[in-house]
């Protein structure tokens, strides 16, 4: 049986997280106060300098978001994170927390340039993107199956994209032009190719035609489509679905509507024949009322 793996709540750079506390420090920059308490695990490093600097030398597990790119919602990460924002030098940061701050976003500049850092150092391309992709996704990207991978209803495609940054072959599928748009440009942005099909995925299920070694689901709800779910899995396939229950309506949260909240058990049943690793239903950290499955054809 494929085992659910186990999810760390101190992120790889944490202990790295508390040098640059020291290394600020030492160089006479304090930590602002009051620090707002946030959990490790919603604490990022944001490294704002050029695409050639970060890939140069960058600190291990930080993202990139150069200032130029501040104003594109969808490279930046979600507003429940704690961003420390690095850089060349502490104009540099100063200026991404003063456009940080009033999107919403709690970002501190960390004042001591980064050549002051005393390592350790990585290369390359980064690994996490600023965004976030979907969270069963993140759980479950080095244990996919062989095959392609189907991101159903894709959005702007920072599911796909993160899947394929991590070595999948991915189909993105969605309604709107301008989700396959953008999902384009975010390939791009992190030089990765995904496959792009725009499609009413509801309306006519033969736009997601196919065997798929997985099929990725993520707030949406189609459930004519439940059937469909086991015949255009490889054997062995895995299906990963998370979506919104009818608790989050009565939570005051959107969505409202009834065909797009699954009832208590509904997902569960829709998986009927399969393998069930994982099933959840209950509040996320966000607020959000969700069912989550990962079932194995």
């Amino acid at each position: 049986m494929l085992d659910a793996p186990s999810q760390s709540l101190l992120p790889a750079t944490f202990d790295t997280l508390i040098q640059i506390f020291g290394a600020s420090r030492a160089l006479g920059r304090p930590w602002p106060d009051p620090c707002p308490p946030f959990p490790a695990s919603a604490i990022r490093l944001v490294d704002l300098r050029p695409r050639e600097d970060f890939e140069r030398a960058h600190i291990p597990g930080s993202c990139r978001l150069g200032l130029d790119e501040i104003d594109q919602p969808a490279l930046r990460p979600p507003r429940r994170r704690m961003l420390l924002l690095l850089g060349s030098d502490a104009s540099q940061t100063a200026d991404g927390a003063r456009r940080l701050q009033p999107l919403g976003y709690t970002a501190r500049p960390i004042l001591a340039p980064l050549s002051n850092w005393p390592g350790p150092w990585a290369a390359g391309t980064e690994v996490s993107p600023a965004w976030e992709p979907s969270r069963l996704a993140a759980l479950w990207k080095s244990r996919l199956p062989v095959g392609p991978v189907l991101d159903l209803a894709s959005g702007s495609g920072r599911t796909a994209v993160f899947l394929a940054m991590h070595g999948a072959e991915v189909t993105a599928i969605d309604l709107l032009p301008d989700a396959i748009a953008q999902a384009s440009l975010l390939a791009k942005r992190h030089q990765v190719t995904i496959g792009l099909r725009q499609g009413d995925v509801e309306g006519n299920p033969s736009c997601w035609d196919g065997r798929w070694g997985t099929i990725h689901v993520h707030r949406f709800l189609d459930r004519g489509g439940f059937a469909l779910l086991r015949d255009r899995l490889l054997p062995d396939g895995l299906l990963l679905y998370e979506t919104f229950i009818e608790h989050q309506f009565r939570a005051g949260r959107k969505p409202t509507h009834p065909s797009h909240l699954l009832k208590s058990g509904e997902l569960l049943q829709a998986a009927r024949g399969m393998e069930v690793i994982d099933y959840r239903e209950g509040e996320t950290e966000e607020g959000d009322w969700t069912a989550s499955l990962v079932a194995r054809n």
